[in-house]
């Protein structure tokens, strides 16, 4: 059962935590590095295991969602241990997230990054964090580089637009345009400019043609879409040596291909993970890309996962004819091709969105109406 103040309370305690995330990201911590902060942060993170024991204990679990849950427990665990806090983040959030639905994870990530991006900005406005880099020549809006700002400003729309799916309006597209010139003239973020064109794409192709998605070697391709971007950035890792044209589309990828190569030849991936070089940035650029940078931080074994968990995502979002969370699993893959934070799940709702969908038990979740243990709670959750 879940009772309504609980997964409202586990709903508050995530967005908190991204809220902080967002906060922490930006170029405060630079200013003002008391460690009180970082106490703080880990908190917050106990509050939401405290919230995850909590509901554990009184949920009566099918023995699929009981697999489930295990096997999130156990890696999380195993990463615990290994010191790798950024995998334990993602099964904790995906564990909270366990116990209420899809959508209102998408609205917690909507809410606080809204939150978090204007408490930023406004405190760069105002003179409290810096604007611009005079010595890089970078508008930044409070963060420690311009693609953060991009970033979170073109999720936050993306989100906006699987949110409002059916019933878009032309304020939309005003908005959307506006943030594509902020993006372009200011920020120099083409990522972040492609990845919101891709969405609004999606969403044209999805209203003109409906079952687009639905023919055969579409959907194959959709769903394979995880294996082929990683298979993707793996064979531009090993054209670097071997291929002159990838050489020649290195600045086009922003120096990807050479930083990708570098990690690719003289780094072996392991099960578990390898310990990153600090600082880890390799010729002129840090090692973005997270097909390429997720299995080797963080091991094959979960990368593996990880890549069937979104696969099989995909395809039983297709099954219930539901393309918002296609396009929205879409467009966060594209944006992780060239980028890492799509893949924390304290900056994206994309693993723990993902795996809530791809492990047995918890399909309920995705609908609009949640298990519920009387009658009494379906209609309120209808009525919601």
């Amino acid at each position: 059962m879940i009772r309504r103040q609980d997964h409202w309370l586990g709903q508050a305690i995530t967005g908190l935590i991204v809220y902080y995330q967002i906060v922490m990201n930006s170029a405060w911590i630079t200013l003002d590095d008391n460690p009180w902060w970082k106490i703080a942060g880990y908190l917050l993170y106990g509050v939401l295991l405290a919230f995850v024991i909590v509901q554990a204990w009184t949920y009566k679990f099918t023995v699929k969602q009981l697999l489930s849950e295990g096997l999130m427990l156990g890696l999380m665990g195993v990463y615990l241990l290994l010191g790798n806090l950024t995998v334990v983040i993602v099964f904790l959030f995906a564990m909270a997230a366990s116990f209420y639905r899809v959508k209102d994870l998408i609205n917690v990530y909507l809410f606080a990054m809204i939150a978090g991006v204007l408490t930023v900005a406004g405190a760069s406005l105002v003179g409290a964090l810096p604007i611009f880099l005079e010595l890089k020549g970078f508008w930044v809006f409070g963060f420690k580089n311009p693609n953060v700002m991009g970033y979170y400003l073109v999720v936050i729309l993306i989100l906006v637009l699987v949110k409002n799916w059916q019933q878009l309006t032309y304020r939309y597209f005003i908005i959307a345009t506006l943030a594509i010139a902020f993006c372009s003239v200011y920020l120099e973020d083409w990522t972040a400019i492609l990845t919101l064109v891709v969405g609004i794409c999606l969403w044209v192709i999805d209203r003109l043609w409906p079952k687009f998605a639905y023919l055969k070697i579409n959907r194959g391709l959709l769903v394979g879409s995880p294996f082929l971007l990683t298979g993707l950035a793996f064979f531009i890792a090993w054209g670097w040596d071997h291929l002159e044209v990838i050489r020649r589309l290195n600045r086009v990828f922003t120096a990807r291909p050479d930083i990708w190569n570098h990690y690719f030849v003289y780094s072996h991936v392991k099960l578990v993970g390898n310990s990153l070089p600090d600082p880890l940035t390799y010729a002129n650029g840090a090692f973005d890309g997270a097909f390429v940078y997720y299995p080797y931080a963080n091991g094959l074994l979960l990368f593996m996962l990880i890549l069937i968990v979104l696969s099989v995502s995909i395809n039983a979002m297709l099954k219930q004819h539901d393309t918002r969370f296609v396009a929205l699993i879409l467009m966060l893959l594209v944006f992780s091709f060239s980028e890492n934070p799509p893949f924390f799940a304290f900056q994206s709702p994309l693993l723990p969105m993902a795996l809530v969908m791809g492990l047995p038990g918890f399909n309920h979740l995705v609908t609009h109406v949640p298990l519920a243990s009387t009658e009494a709670e379906k209609m309120q959750d209808i009525m919601d």
